[in-house]
């Protein structure tokens, strides 16, 4: 993941440019200096702080594993990554599910929805206490047997698509629950 960002970070700062450029041009003001230092603040932050969470949450994955795993899949084979894969996916969905339903979950996830606007640069307001409980979501999958190699398959989509799936506040109804457990209903949550 650290390669995937590294590579993505100049290509995403030159959307964010365009995206700027684009909505001058258009008269529009869609970014504010502060909204946008903050969102980048958060998502260095993140980063930062990921580098020692990730440690936590693999060590805790690994010692799951190797007491409880149903089964020892082989992390040599191609099926048990594309499984791997699929798997992620759904104990992200319900990681994030629960992060606009929960309390708990939702005081880790509201800085996502933080922002004033609605642009490029809120996709990197990502928390940064996320992974204090996060790693429970994935821990299916180490009583299932996939290897700790494979426990971190996020695939790069989980990070793009979900970059456009938040409204922006002008977009959301005049009864907003911003900061509340229950949030507005928006296109990535399903109830």
């Amino acid at each position: 993941m650290g390669k995937t960002i590294a590579i993505a970070t100049p290509v995403f700062f030159a959307l964010i440019a365009l995206e700027y450029l684009v909505g001058r041009a258009r008269g529009r003001h869609n970014y504010r200096i502060n909204d946008a230092v903050n969102s980048l603040s958060l998502g260095v932050m993140s980063q930062v702080i990921g580098l020692f969470t990730k440690l936590l949450a693999v060590g805790i994955y690994a010692a799951v594993h190797s007491v409880v795993a149903i089964w020892q899949l082989p992390s040599d084979q191609w099926w048990v990554w594309a499984l791997a894969i699929v798997a992620y996916d759904f104990c992200y969905y319900w990681n994030h599910r629960l992060g606009h339903e929960s309390a708990v979950f939702w005081a880790a996830h509201v800085v996502h929805h933080q922002s004033q606007e609605y642009n490029l640069s809120t996709a990197l307001r990502q928390t940064s206490s996320g992974a204090l409980l996060g790693w429970v979501f994935y821990l299916p999958m180490a009583v299932i047997g996939f290897p700790p190699r494979c426990s971190r398959s996020r695939p790069s989509s989980t990070c793009s698509t979900s970059t456009g799936s938040t409204p922006s506040r002008s977009d959301r109804s005049a009864g907003s629950t911003a900061g509340s457990a229950r949030p507005p209903t928006t296109a990535c949550t399903t109830r």
